[in-house]
């Protein structure tokens, strides 16, 4: 990209050393199934108290787009990474930080260069994780469209590929077994009046997904869905990809 290619080398290496840190600062993944034991809920002001070395405010004004007060609940997970990742990123040099973030923004927006730079990728990704054949163009093109315009793909789906008239009967089974269930609560002598309330309450409480979203099959719901979508670099697959991952 135009450095110096000692000069370069040198720099990459201590990003290299920045992620051995990180990789090194996250909590083990045996560690991060138990949500409860994770979960953390405390204002912004403690988190700024608990993880002073991030620019919270600047961080979540960037990320939503809005300030926040300073009583504003926040939900995280695995504090001990924060608090580590914080002393990371105020020990460590600004520059090997900004060389950091343009390493990951290279990494992320690979697949959408010229076939030099995917080649270059690719060589990279077989050595770090043993990757030996590169996924067609075709294929990450469907899987991109289908993560950004996930119910316009579903729609397209099940217009020729569904059973509509199953959904119904599944429904119709649904809502018979829940009769079902609710006459047996009233029969039943061993549960008492308070329980069976609350089974009651439950069965009650049920949401039915089968199959699809209604919306699917109505184009002026799916419409709505995507009223915001605007195209404003010309059809430019690049010029949209940035602005939407905040690059």
């Amino acid at each position: 990209m135009g450095a110096d290619r000692e000069s370069a080398r040198s720099e990459f290496e201590q990003v290299i050393e920045l992620e051995i840190r990180l990789a090194n600062a996250t909590v083990p993944e045996s560690e991060r199934h138990d949500t409860g034991s994770n979960y953390l809920q405390l204002s912004l002001r403690d988190l700024k108290t608990e993880v002073p070395g991030i620019l919270w405010d600047d961080y979540l004004r960037a990320f939503l787009g809005s300030d926040l007060r300073e009583t504003e609940p926040i939900v995280v997970y695995t504090m001990p990474f924060l608090k580590r990742l914080g002393h990371i990123m105020s020990s460590t040099d600004k520059r090997v930080l900004w060389n950091y973030a343009m390493w990951r923004m290279v990494m992320k927006v690979t697949p959408h260069l010229t076939q030099e730079y995917q080649s270059r990728s690719h060589e990279f990704q077989t050595v770090l994780v043993g990757v030996q054949s590169r996924r067609k163009r075709w294929s990450l093109c469907i899987e991109s469209t289908n993560k950004r315009l996930g119910m316009a793909v579903g729609a397209l789906f099940i217009r020729d590929n569904f059973n509509h008239e199953s959904k119904a009967t599944a429904l119709e089974m649904i809502h018979t077994l829940r009769e079902a269930f609710s006459e047996l609560l009233e029969e039943n002598e061993w549960m008492d009046d308070e329980t069976r309330a609350v089974a009651r309450e439950k069965a009650n409480a049920m949401n039915e997904k089968i199959g699809y979203p209604d919306m699917l099959t109505s184009p002026e719901l799916l419409a709505l869905e995507y009223e915001n979508v605007t195209d404003d670099c010309g059809g430019r697959l690049f010029g949209q990809y940035l602005p939407l991952h905040g690059v």
